[in-house]
């Protein structure tokens, strides 16, 4: 009674498809091809199904390996491009035969890489599921639409900012569809210190006064002692 869905990998070929048949409802793909997904949507309407797809995994890094430094903007690009090339090809379009897409992630992982307490700037070059804008390298510990203390990355609102396939020009002002965040979002994760300049680095929940001004950085909802 409830839809099943697979998570397969990459795309999956003819044979496969016909095995599994009836047993899944969707099919999920986890794919990175830096700023296109190229002829993958034209590849899945070419399978002997009428099942849909959707995007399990996709995005891009914030860290570039060839400069050795954070790279938002390179983000905030593929992020966009890729995103708007499954609104494209949306099953909410006539011929569409994409359901949507899972951006990989919300927010940065330190453990994956190197030192589980430090941020560290290693990738683990190209993977099974194809490569990383713009540097081709999976920088695992810096894919976060927001840093570690939930400070905004470009990507997230370029993320924020792409309208879904179902709104309509008249309705651009409803969430979701092309309206940028505001600077303090609801959710636990975007109160955290990081979205507030003087709290930058600091872990725990923002106090914010009026008009956006930090009164302290606190550890948890009950303490008013400011961190250190």
């Amino acid at each position: 009674t409830r839809p099943i869905a697979t998570v397969f990998g990459s795309m999956p070929d003819a044979a496969t498809v016909q095995f599994i048949g009836d047993d899944v409802d969707i099919w999920g793909l986890n794919q990175y091809d830096e700023l296109s997904f190229g002829p993958l949507f034209d590849n899945w309407a070419k399978l002997p199904t009428a099942k849909p797809m959707f995007l399990s995994e996709y995005g891009a890094d914030a860290f570039n390996s060839k400069d050795g430094k954070p790279d938002e903007a390179a983000q905030a690009v593929a992020t966009k491009s890729l995103t708007n090339e499954i609104v494209a090809h949306s099953s909410q379009h006539p011929g569409g035969v994409c359901a949507g897409g899972l951006i990989f992630e919300l927010a940065d992982e330190w453990w994956k890489s190197g030192q589980p307490a430090v941020h560290d700037g290693v990738g683990a070059g190209q993977g099974a599921f194809g490569k990383v804008y713009p540097d081709k390298t999976f920088n695992e510990e810096w894919f976060g639409l927001v840093a570690y203390d939930g400070t905004q990355r470009a990507a997230f609102r370029a993320y924020a900012e792409i309208a879904v396939p179902s709104c309509a020009p008249s309705s651009v002002s409803s969430p979701g569809c092309g309206r940028a965040p505001a600077k303090t979002t609801s959710g636990e994760r975007l109160k955290a210190c990081g979205a507030f300049p003087s709290c930058t680095g600091k872990l725990g929940r923002c106090s914010p006064g009026p008009a956006e001004v930090v009164g302290s950085c606190i550890p948890d909802s009950k303490s008013t002692t400011p961190m250190t």
